[in-house]
């Protein structure tokens, strides 16, 4: 409906206006004459918009028919002291908009089609229709249409404006009681839809007249319009065919504007106040019936939302709100103050004074204001005076605030007393001033859930309640009672945090795509957005502000957003959140042609709450919503899973399972002796069933590629070789005896190893300079072709390993910290497509730390967005430390395998530093441990040492090489020089190795 305010003086007792109009459907062209009369004492200022007066007569006592003289679209009477009378002709051309048409199907005048009052007045219409057709306006009484065309109305109720509808319609009737009935005019085509809108009229009327009271009038139209409008007026509504047709109209628009008789129609919204009665409508018509389907939380949520994406400083208050359109952003921010908020305030209101209270309240307003105007101080006076409560707070802060309540929880103390047990906690107001708020709080236990009320009204409010059982988790606001901030985890970005951003960027694609997206670009500017090229889009760009792509050939997006599965035809709209900035939102549009664009952004505006929209030909094919955690949620105790140890299944027969699956992910822990003695079982046993297999590693660069595959094909290459030539201390560090079997077994049964990684000085570059463009060109050739960064979880969960030790490692950007992270996952899932694409015989087993093994955000969803496969993610339950809910999300198999740790390698006790000299490197003492039995063995700071156990010392890796197998206590011999490399003496010792207390990486 289209609430019309007026910011005026009250209105004088209301003057009387009959039209008469009659119409020339070839010329487009209405004449019109309008008699006025004007009580003693009281002025009268009228505009003509878009009006040709043709003439223009007064009569009063004293002269009867004197010629006026109008200048301008304006005329202004002042007060006399004696009755006048107006009688004025007029003509006006109608070109057909959306808010007037005249043609052979209709007559359709919603505005600006007959001289206009400053205030209300009494109206009557006699109108002279077109042959068969039928009329209709606001009137008493339904009025008939004679065979010649005539028909009349006359309203008791003052209006500011007239409307008139009329034509080829076929009329149909339900009667409710036989003072009250309901009817349709739609035209012949639709007519087949009129008895499912009178029933549901029907139930609409008594469903209101049991919560409100009896209907304003005695009947009510559902009028059928050429234009797709959906406008509510006194005694009828103005739906447009494509709407009437819309399946879903019946359960929601048509109650909301049969609910408008009461409620903006019988009473309207008083001259000197903010319109109450749309956000009254929407929660009494749109949150209700999503309530009565069991979705009250989620539409509620879905108002908050929209009001967080489209209100920023320069929305208006609730107090100033009078109306708004549809289209661009500042209309979208006005709906969802005048509707949204105040549906939310209507609804915080209720549970505040209680549902009884709150509908004998809404009574009392009709009783009192019906046929006349109330503001939201009417309002507020009747609900203060049922429920005895203050209120004068609750309104001002809504009707005069647009922030939004920011609520956290902290200080959390649970105590087990002798009968129950006391879970306190304080509740922090972020937002300055506090709002007065009834909080509500659910605390669920084992038994079930318990739910608690509090009026809170400081920036911090200590609470503590009583629980008869183990809790678990406190939620705050679960089912979204009052307008707030949504938290991290509540909010997901749809096409509205699109649509309402402040900071806009549309980046365009191929330029032989740009007429594609030509409409998009306009439909998008009209709400703010700016338009820029890929090679202008800097990084800084992606963290500040809402990025539209368009098209899929955009760099950016690959390496930020992977290459997006969309359909190949139609067109498509997918909202994904920002890696660098959760506060932002980006969009991916996709279109296989211009026309496919123009028939979707049509429809654009009214998906709003969607994360992703596919269309075809303008009609809606797909469209999803994310699932996101209800409420303030803080856990205090993870629910325990289990189960029942006859579901256990033998080690042979999870086997046999893996083993049909094309990749297998064996995550790790890479200290863990246990995890990789599993890794190792399950190699042994999934070759023995099927030798066609390859190992992919983590550990390894794809640099590493050729030492890998010498040591199996060669027999003669050493195992020292091969670790230096790999890199292995290098690349990797960890304690080479975890994987010293599975390379053995793979060496044995020429199983290829396959290095999956990307080399570590690429992904530093990457940390370090935050973007991709620091990299040379060489170091580009080696990158993925596309990276996710926004798969779920992903940036959650690298935010907090950053915010904990990212940035103790080179100081490098969040942004820098997971493009790197991604590009080890990325080139880990390349790397293993590659190989399968090549051997497409083979299957893979993944060895690779637990985080990159995740099925949620780890190598397996980018080798699925690559190649089409099966693969099951694989850990060990006896070494994990991720709770049975994260398990559920990350991993399709737990084993259970216990069992010792490697004994410490023993260590010599000094520290070394490898320098260059001219015929290669050598090793310095540089410190002599004094825990350790270096130094009583006569080794001292400055020797070089050339010789372990008669293995020649050159670098870090021999030393490694030469203790691998070296247990504290045993004995090794050393040789030095001393006093320099070329001129010293050798000095031979034996020298006990030991166990450091020192950080380790030392020998």
């Amino acid at each position: 409906m289209h609430t019309t305010i007026s910011a005026h003086e009250p209105s004088p007792p209301p003057v009387h206006i009959d039209l008469a109009v009659s119409f020339d459907l070839e010329k487009k062209l209405l004449w019109g004459t309008s008699r006025i009369t004007i009580d003693k004492d009281h002025d009268l200022q009228l505009s003509f918009p878009d009006l040709r007066v043709t003439a223009a007569l007064i009569s009063s006592e004293e002269r009867e028919n004197a010629p006026l003289e109008i200048q301008g679209d304006t005329l202004a009477l002042p007060a006399t002291d004696e009755q006048r009378t107006l009688l004025i002709s007029y003509e006006k051309d109608v070109q057909d908009s959306f808010s007037n048409i005249i043609s052979e199907r209709a007559i359709i005048l919603t505005a600006n089609w007959h001289p206009l009052p400053q205030h209300k007045a009494l109206y009557s219409l006699n109108a002279q229709l077109p042959e068969g057709f039928t009329g209709l306006s606001q009137a008493d009484e339904l009025a008939e249409t004679d065979d010649n065309g005539q028909v009349s109305f006359s309203f008791s109720q003052p209006l500011y404006a007239l409307t008139l509808v009329s034509g080829r319609y076929v009329k149909a009737r339900k009667t409710i009681r036989d003072d009250l009935h309901v009817y349709t005019l739609f035209f012949k085509e639709d007519q087949e839809l009129a008895p499912g809108y009178l029933e549901a009229a029907a139930d609409y009327v008594r469903r209101y007249e049991k919560l409100i009271g009896p209907f304003p009038y005695n009947h009510y139209v559902i009028a059928e319009n050429i234009m797709p409008t959906g406008y509510g007026y006194p005694t009828f509504t103005l739906l447009g065919q494509q709407v009437i047709r819309l399946p879903f109209i019946k359960e929601t628009s048509l109650g909301h504007e049969i609910l408008h008789s009461w409620f903006g129609n019988s009473i309207d919204v008083a001259y000197d106040s903010a319109n109450w009665a749309e956000g009254l409508t929407t929660y009494l018509a749109d949150m209700a019936y999503r309530s009565d389907a069991g979705e009250g939380p989620e539409a509620r949520k879905e108002a908050i939302q929209r009001y967080r994406d489209y209100v920023n400083e320069s929305a208006p208050l609730l107090g100033e709100f009078y109306g708004a359109g549809h289209q661009r952003r500042e209309n979208q921010a006005r709906r969802a103050i005048g509707y949204q908020k105040s549906a939310l305030l209507f609804h915080e209101l209720k549970l505040r004074v209680g549902e009884e209270i709150f509908f004998q309240s809404l009574q009392r307003v009709y009783q009192t204001f019906k046929g006349r105007s109330a503001g939201w101080q009417d309002l507020q006076k009747i609900f203060e005076d049922l429920s005895d409560q203050d209120l004068s707070n609750f309104f001002s802060e809504r009707l005069g605030r647009n922030d939004l309540a920011v609520l956290q929880i902290k200080d959390i103390d649970v105590e087990d007393g002798p009968a129950s047990t006391s879970v306190s906690f304080s509740v922090v107001q972020a937002q300055d001033p506090a709002y007065e708020l009834l909080l509500p709080v659910s605390i669920e236990t084992t038994t079930g859930t318990q739910k608690f009320q509090e009026l809170i009204t400081d920036s911090e409010t200590a609470l503590s309640f009583e629980v008869g059982a183990a809790p678990l988790e406190i939620a705050i606001d679960p089912d979204y009672d009052m307008l707030r901030r949504l938290s991290g985890a509540e909010y997901a970005p749809v096409w509205s945090a699109i649509l309402g951003a402040s900071e806009c960027l549309v980046v365009h694609g191929d330029d032989s795509q740009m007429d594609i997206y030509e409409p998009v670009i306009a439909f998008v500017e009209g709400y703010g957005c700016r338009q820029t090229r890929p090679a202008d889009l800097s990084q800084q760009n992606l963290e500040a502000q809402t990025i539209i792509f368009l098209g899929t050939s955009s760099s950016h997006m690959r390496n930020s957003f992977g290459l997006p599965a969309h359909p190949a035809v139609g067109f498509t709209v997918d909202v994904r959140a920002n890696p660098f900035n959760r506060e932002l939102a980006v969009a991916l549009i996709s279109s296989d042609s211009k026309e496919q664009t123009e028939a979707a952004v049509r429809r654009l505006s009214h998906y709003g709450k969607y994360s992703f929209l596919h269309f075809d030909n303008g009609r809606i094919q797909e469209q999803r919503t994310p699932t996101t955690e209800s409420g303030i949620r803080v856990e205090l105790e993870e629910r325990p899973a289990g189960m029942a140890l006859k579901a256990l299944t033998e080690f042979d027969e999870l086997v046999d399972e893996l083993s049909d699956k094309r990749v297998v992910y064996l995550g790790e822990t890479h200290t863990s002796r246990p995890d990789h003695l599993l890794q190792r079982m399950l190699i042994e046993a999934l070759h023995s069933r099927d030798e066609r297999l390859a190992i992919g590693m983590e550990m390894f660069p794809r640099s590493s590629q050729p030492a890998l595959d010498r040591f199996i094909e060669d027999p003669d290459f050493s195992e020292a070789e091969f670790i230096r030539e790999s890199r292995y201390y290098e690349v990797w560090r960890y304690d080479y005896r975890l994987f010293r079997p599975i390379f053995a077994y793979a060496r044995k049964h020429k199983i290829p190893l396959v290095a999956l990684n990307i080399d570590r000085e690429i992904t530093n570059t990457v940390f370090k300079g935050g973007s991709l463009e620091a990299l040379s060109d060489e170091q580009k050739a080696q990158l993925p072709t596309q990276m996710r960064l926004d798969l779920e979880g992903y940036a959650e969960r690298l935010k907090s390993t950053y915010q904990m030790h990212g940035q103790d490692h080179g100081g490098g950007s969040f942004a820098g910290f997971i493009k790197a992270q991604a590009l080890w996952d990325e080139t880990m899932a390349e790397s293993i497509v590659g190989y399968l694409e090549k051997h497409p015989d083979t299957r893979m087993v993944v060895l690779a730390g637990n985080q990159h093994t995740r099925k949620d955000s780890g190598i397996p969803p980018r080798v699925a967005a690559r190649i089409e496969l099966t693969q099951v993610s694989v850990q060990n339950l006896a070494t994990t430390r991720a709770s049975a809910a994260e398990l559920a999300t990350t991993t399709d198999y737990l084993f259970l395998l216990e069992s010792y740790e490697f004994a410490p390698q023993g260590k010599i006790g000094v520290v070394l530093l490898e320098k260059d000299i001219e015929n290669g490197t050598t090793m310095e003492i540089v410190e002599v441990n004094p825990q350790s039995n270096a130094g009583d063995a006569g080794i001292k700071k400055d020797d070089i040492l050339i010789f372990i156990d008669e293995l020649a010392i050159h670098t870090m890796d021999d030393v490694r090489l030469a203790l691998l197998d070296k247990a504290v206590g045993e004995t090794v011999r050393i040789s030095v020089m001393r006093d320099g490399q070329e001129d010293g003496v050798r000095v031979d010792m034996e020298v006990e190795l030991y166990s450091p207390t020192a950080p380790p990486g030392h020998p």
